[in-house]
């Protein structure tokens, strides 16, 4: 089996670099991208912030802010989605707030009466919002309370979504380690649970992935990612992407489905640095394959990560900006002392570049010993 260090050692391994870096506000410091997910056509952006803001960018105008939602929420804001012509966004203040994605005006607002809501999700007419060990049912043409699903879940649930076509499933993971699919036909919660599984750790983030979305790949407090099948209820493979040590000053930022390609799941690790490395997860067999390394220019900690089109990609940090990422030339091949020396050149050149990837020599040897992030 290839050595986990292993990994990036090759010439071929594709590296990207910033295309465009935009600060998310060119008049205040310190403000950051705490969440941020783009529209399914790829042409606008929407962010929440660190001071409970949210904004709208425009992706094909270099990121041009479009909305500026200043207060959206009175604590943080835990996610921001799009819905059917409209953003909505959830918060620790215990809203769920609809936002009208042209104008930004605040065109409904749902309250949780147990406080925060961590997650949120909509289905047609109905929104979803996770909660403390429950999840809570709205319907958005009144915006009143439908109902309450509180017997399945015993701890915070951190995450609901709805299925993209089979729009009555509902998906949740909790820090209970239960992972729960709903079927909203049904009338009561204990009907409603099609299938559950229980991981070994509390769950932080669940999504759905395969050639029909058939599957389920949950990621845990720890960063393990397990691959389960919904309908035998059944862990298909458990992956661990990150080592930790004392050494591994390397987080999980983002684990997301490539819905170019719905069996592969795309991992990415980031220093503080700003270098990324983005793996590929084979959902099928579960194999981990390295993708490419993201050379940002971010100089603090990555915070959001999001796959625009086939190799083209966007990421926030906390320090202040937004950048979009595409493909820029590789190392040199490092066959001598001389190209060395060319390697020197790159690195300096190519500021970012983590000398760790380089490939071996002539004699089997890296040009540099460093310990691995993985």
């Amino acid at each position: 089996m290839e050595a986990e260090s292993d990994l990036f050692l090759s010439t071929n391994t594709r590296h990207f670099g910033p295309s465009v870096v935009a600060p998310v506000d060119k008049d205040a410091g310190g403000i950051y991208v705490l969440k941020q997910v783009v529209n399914p056509e790829r042409t606008h952006l929407v962010t929440a912030l660190s001071d409970e803001s949210i904004r709208v960018y425009d992706i094909e105008r270099e990121l041009q802010p479009l909305l500026n939602l200043t207060q959206a929420h009175e604590k943080t804001i835990n996610q921001v989605v799009i819905g059917e012509n409209r953003i909505l966004s959830c918060s620790n203040d215990g809203l769920v707030k609809l936002w009208d994605p042209r104008s930004g005006e605040l065109t409904g607002m749902m309250k949780n009466r147990n406080k925060e809501v961590y997650s949120v999700s909509q289905s047609r007419y109905i929104v979803a919002g996770g909660a403390r060990s429950e999840v809570a049912f709205w319907d958005v043409r009144n915006l009143k309370e439908m109902c309450r699903f509180n017997e399945t879940f015993t701890d915070d649930v951190t995450r609901v979504i709805f299925h993209p076509t089979e729009t009555s499933m509902l998906l949740a993971g909790s820090e209970d380690q239960v992972l729960c699919l709903f079927d909203l036909q049904q009338q009561n919660e204990e009907d409603a649970m099609s299938s559950t599984f229980r991981a070994d750790q509390p769950i932080s983030f669940c999504d759905f992935y395969g050639e029909k979305l058939q599957n389920a790949f949950l990621v845990s407090t720890v960063s393990s990612i397990h691959l389960i099948d919904l309908q035998e209820c059944v862990s298909l493979k458990d992956v661990f992407p990150i080592k930790y040590d004392e050494m591994n000053q390397h987080q999980l930022i983002e684990v997301t489905r490539n819905d170019e390609a719905k069996d592969e799941i795309f991992t990415v690790l980031a220093n503080e640095h700003g270098v990324a490395y983005i793996t590929s997860i084979d959902g099928n067999k579960g194999t981990i394959t390295p993708f490419g390394v993201l050379e940002t220019k971010h100089n603090s900690h990555l915070r959001c990560f999001s796959v625009l089109r086939n190799e083209v990609f966007l990421t926030s940090g906390e320090d202040g900006t937004i950048q979009i990422h595409t493909t820029k030339k590789a190392p040199p091949k490092v066959n001598s002392n001389k190209e060395l020396e060319k390697m020197d050149e790159f690195i300096i050149e190519n500021e970012g570049v983590d000398h760790l990837f380089r490939p071996r020599n002539a004699n089997g040897k890296r040009p540099r010993k460093d310990f691995n992030p993985f």
